[in-house]
């Protein structure tokens, strides 16, 4: 499960090492005695951390039926036989989302929704009434807008309520949050229009990295407040925000710059990671050189590549903007530099970060005498 181990076979309880607060310990180990099967036994993974009893009992019931089916599907199974798999998103979702707070749990799919509704038997059969099937024309996440709610967790920029905004970027070591006021000024004073705008951005904050699934280190970048009394009132707000979040988060204290430091347990990729590839042209940086900087580099290979008295023509095949950007002077200067006139062809299928350099000896050559292709080509 995805707070316990059960052991059929095994007499010891036991919590993870993990968790190492002495407090915490003695009161998990309190819990699991009490929680001890007539059969097996228990062990607390860390993810049990903070947890409350009642989710402990929802697991443990849990465990205990998908064992007591295991054991029948055993017994009147002919090999070969499956008699147990792993879990599919759609039945985690259900095991560690689906309580009583959902009144529905909506499945477009007949096959899934019927084998999710075996699988409530088990784990939680008071929910199984809550479970439909899904029969509207209309797509569900369309149905629901979940679609324009997916569009908008891919976007860096958070708009809040009072005209202010985040900027969420996740790299691969961090994930940077930065707020800023926008055209907000709708307090008295700067600093009461910062800390309402922190405040604001303390919810969404919390919502953001729990939609998009945000683990490791994150950093938020609130705006500067001037007085310790508002930076102790934004780091309590964040933490009281994030109480609801299942997935286990550290606060560190509010820098005088306004930098909270915080992790948040990684349970799976994010939703970035998920929906979306690194980006064929960036490679994932998320940004392209500019076309000055394209320009300075087929300024260098020209100087290389084309030797005096060198080929009558010259032709140069580039993406489409950086041939706008090539053209009149710019590309006269490169004329006159290796003393040729170039053809500048614009390729809409080229890489924005390459070009190709052609040799020939008249301005009719269809095939070119030698060639050169950048490194990114």
């Amino acid at each position: 499960g995805r707070y316990l181990v059960y052991m059929p076979f095994a007499s010891h309880l036991g919590v993870s090492k993990n968790i190492t607060d002495k407090a915490e310990r003695a009161r998990l180990t309190d819990l699991i005695g009490r929680l001890k099967p007539e059969k097996g036994s228990f062990i607390i993974r860390s993810e049990g951390e903070g947890v409350g009893e009642d989710q402990f009992v929802r697991e443990t019931k849990y465990l205990l039926r998908l064992w007591e089916t295991i054991q029948r599907k055993t017994a009147n199974a002919r090999p070969p036989a499956l008699i147990h798999k792993d879990l599919g998103p759609l039945f985690k979702a259900a095991r560690d989302s689906f309580t009583e707070d959902f009144d529905l749990f909506l499945v477009d799919s007949k096959e899934e929704y019927e084998d999710l509704g075996d699988f409530m038997d088990i784990i939680s059969p008071d929910l199984k009434d809550r479970l439909r099937w899904y029969r509207g024309r209309i797509p569900l996440f369309e149905a629901y807008t979940l679609d324009e709610e997916i569009a908008r967790m891919l976007q860096q920029k958070v708009p809040l309520p009072s005209g202010g905004y985040l900027i969420v970027q996740e790299a691969e070591t961090l994930t940077a949050i930065d707020v800023n006021t926008g055209k907000y000024a709708g307090g008295k004073s700067l600093e009461e229009t910062v800390v309402k705008t922190n405040l604001e951005a303390v919810t969404e904050v919390a919502r953001q990295i729990r939609l998009r699934n945000i683990g490791g280190i994150i950093v938020v970048d609130f705006i500067d407040m001037t007085k310790a009394e508002n930076r102790r009132q934004v780091t309590d707000a964040l933490r009281q925000a994030v109480k609801g979040d299942k997935a286990k988060i550290k606060i560190l204290p509010i820098t005088r710059l306004g930098l909270i430091e915080m992790t948040r347990e990684r349970l799976r990729e994010s939703v970035l990671n998920m929906l979306c590839d690194p980006c064929s042209t960036c490679g994932g940086a998320g940004k392209t050189l500019s076309q000055e900087s394209m320009y300075i580099k087929v300024k260098k290979a020209l100087q290389e590549t084309v030797a005096q008295p060198g080929p009558e023509t010259v032709r140069l095949r580039v993406p489409p903007r950086l041939a706008e950007y090539l053209a009149s002077e710019r590309r006269q200067r490169l004329e006159k530099l290796i003393g040729h006139p170039i053809r500048v062809e614009p390729d809409p299928e080229m890489h924005a970060e390459s070009y190709k350099i052609s040799l020939g000896r008249n301005a009719g050559d269809s095939a070119p005498v030698g060639s050169l292709e950048s490194a990114t080509a």
